[in-house]
This record gives structure tokens, sequence and C-alpha cells, in this order.
């Protein structure tokens, strides 16, 4: 009777979890915590996904080996240890350019705590304990105690990608009463759509478990901390990392690989099935290191994150041409603006954060390059913001 009692509690756990409805939005500005009323959840359906979108970057793609790995495997088990991505891989090539390093500002101090991957023009998906202190997550829940949360696309081998814009997180929406490792997917939305250059990778979820066995999926991530008595290495949280394989138990909310185990700073990374050139679709996110425990996409967590992505999954217009770019960006001192075609009347502002103008002034015709000096200016965020005759466009760039 014990028994029977326990696999009632068990089921109607499961059954109060399937049947969450609300999402909550953080306002990382203001403070504000949202509850918002998921609309368009069809639980005839049993699995689904977002499309994938290469990037306006360019159509560079990696082929990723999807065959199940026998070679550097951890523990003999089913998914690979951690390898560098470069140089097998270029960070450059899509799907590796969509993996973002997610940082925290405090202080004007820059600090590296998760991964996560682009998965829409503006949408960053990682977990829920990367961005909020509780273990259970309700409107009473705080955001880290942090100035700002920063991401950088692409970065390795210790340098921010010059190619990809970062940007700055300005809401985190995750599922009404989620758990720490049970369903904590978390969705970031940022301030620029990075993902137009990165290009994204879908989401999606599949009740059929003999088919999510059969799958090849991809981590990348940048791992910050080595495990004593695992591995001799030592990792600094700014180098791309990849490994790969199958995963060999499923649970209604969680994927496992019962071999792994994650290292700090790969939190929030995705699962990502792979068929080259076919489907790139992340199914979940690292949420504990033990046996790489991931929160698995279910029906209602999908189109919850669905809902909110709707309007930034529309591929985007191919720009015919940019007024200029920023780099290098992040800057330690100096940064350039280069413009990619001639302009007459330019007006060039600074602009902080707050909108606040620091520097303005007019530019010689026709300038093609010129520097500005950052050396004594605080660290943080800032906007390059170029007008003429012709355009008007602005560029946020990092200062450390």
């Amino acid at each position: 009777m014990k028994t029977n009692f326990t696999y009632l509690l068990l089921f109607l756990f499961q059954v109060q979890l399937s049947a969450q409805g609300n999402l909550l939005a953080f306002d990382l500005n203001s403070g504000d915590v949202d509850t918002i009323p998921v609309l368009d959840i069809d639980e005839t359906i049993s699995k689904e996904s977002t499309d994938y979108f290469v990037g306006q970057f360019d159509n560079e793609v990696a082929i990723l080996d999807t065959e199940s790995p026998t070679e550097n495997l951890f523990n003999n088990g089913s998914f690979t240890e951690l390898e560098i991505s470069t140089p097998t891989y270029d960070s450059e090539e899509f799907p590796l350019r969509t993996t973002v390093n997610i940082y925290k500002v405090e202080n004007g101090e820059f600090e590296q705590i998760c991964s996560g991957n682009m998965v829409s023009r503006k949408h960053v998906l990682t977990s829920g304990f990367c961005v909020i202190e509780e273990t259970s997550f309700s409107n009473d829940s705080l955001l880290l105690k942090t100035d700002s949360l920063v991401i950088f696309p692409a970065l390795d081998q210790g340098s921010p990608n010059e190619s990809f814009p970062c940007a700055t997180v300005v809401k985190a929406y995750i599922m009404e009463n989620a758990e720490i490792g049970i369903s904590d997917m978390t969705l970031l939305e940022l301030d620029l759509p990075v993902g137009d250059q990165t290009g994204w990778v879908g989401i999606g979820f599949n009740e059929n478990e003999e088919e999510l066995r059969e799958h090849i999926y991809y981590k990348f991530s940048y791992p910050n901390k080595q495990i004593p008595g695992f591995d001799n290495r030592t990792y600094f949280g700014d180098t791309m990392y990849y490994r790969y394989g199958k995963v060999d138990m499923i649970a209604s909310n969680n994927t496992f690989v019962m071999s792994g185990l994650g290292r700090a700073g790969e939190g929030g990374s995705n699962l990502i099935e792979v068929k080259n050139n076919s489907s790139y679709t992340s199914f979940g996110t690292l949420g504990y290191s033990a046996n790489l425990r991931h929160s698995k996409f279910q029906n209602n967590s999908y189109f919850a994150f669905k809902q909110i992505m709707q309007k930034d999954l529309i591929e985007p217009t191919p720009k015919t041409s940019f007024v200029f770019k920023v780099f290098p960006n992040p800057t330690t001192d100096l940064v350039n603006i280069q413009f990619y075609k001639k302009h007459k009347n330019t007006i060039f502002r600074l602009i902080d954060p707050l909108g606040r103008v620091l520097r303005e002034s007019k530019l010689p015709e026709d300038i093609q390059h010129f520097k500005i000096d950052m050396r004594f200016f605080d660290t943080g965020s800032y906007f390059i913001q170029i007008e003429s005759d012709t355009d008007i466009e602005a560029v946020q760039f990092m200062k450390f």
C-alpha cells in the first residue's frame, strides 16, 4: 500500500508539472517580476520543434560527426570527454557561433558564470540557476545580485569575437514553480538581435523516448574549473569546448548521460540534436554536473517559450550595407570606427546605457576611419551612434 501511495504522489507531482501554464518574466532593469499566461499549449501534440537559421554572417556550416563516438569517451560511456573546439572546428561556423558565454557584471568586474545558445534573433537558452537565486521559482524569486548580465557569442581562445556583437540581457523568462534540475530552462532576452548574424538553433520536445535515444547530441560550452581527480586540465571560461554522443537515460523532465560529468561554466549549455544541414534542435539545458543531468523540454515549456520567441523566429531581411563597424569589441583602451560607405554631414555620438550623450561631434566629410580613446571611461556598456543625411545607426560595445 505504501508503494502504491508513493507512485500516486509521483503521478500527482508530474501532473502538476505538466499543468504549469504561466511564465515568470524577470526584468533586469527594473527588478520587476511579471506573470505571463501561456495561451497556446496544444496537449495533443507529442513532438514539435522550431526552425534553425544559419545567420547572415556567412553560409559556412561545420560538418559535425553524427556517428556514435568510439574514442575519447568519458568513463567508457556514451558521450565524449570535453575537447577544445578549435582547430577541429571553426568557432565562427554554424552552429558553433550560436554558442554564447554568459558573464555577470558587478562593480565593473566581469565574471563568467554559464553557457547557452542563441535560439532566436534576440533570445538565449540557458539554465535558471545561472540567473536566479532560488531553487524554486515564484513571483518572490530574486535575480542574481549583479549589475547586469552580458553575453559574448563565439568567444574563443581568450578573445571576444569581433565578428559578432556582445549584448546585454534585459529579461529572463522561466516557467512558474519550476525547480532546479527538473524544468529550469531559462530564456534570456537581449537588447540586440545577435542572432541575425550568428543564426540560431531550434528548440524542441519529443515524447517518444526511443527516438530521443537514437539522436546524436552536441554540447558547446565554456568550462571554467577543473574537477580534482577527474582531469588535470586548467579551464578559464574563455575557450569554447565541445562534446557529443547519445543520452542513455530519459525521465519525464530530464535526460541523463549516466557516465558523464560536467564542469563549472558548462551549466546552461544546450543538448543539441544534430542532423547536418537538416536540423539543429536543442532539447534542454545542463542543470546538474553529475550524470550530465539536463532539464528537458515538455509540451508546456516548449509552447511557453515559443510564445515569447515567436516574433523573433522570423529570418531577418538581408541588409544591403552596414553603416560602420566597431572594433575591437570589447575594448580596454582604443575603439576603432570603420565606415563601409561614404557619408556627408555625419554626426558622431558616444552614448551611455541611460541614453546620455557623453560626446558629440561633426565628422569630416567622406571620413572612412577614426578612433576613440576609452581609457578614462568606466567599465561597462556604451553605444556609438552615427547619423548622416542618409543613415542613422547605433552599435553597442563593451569597455573592460
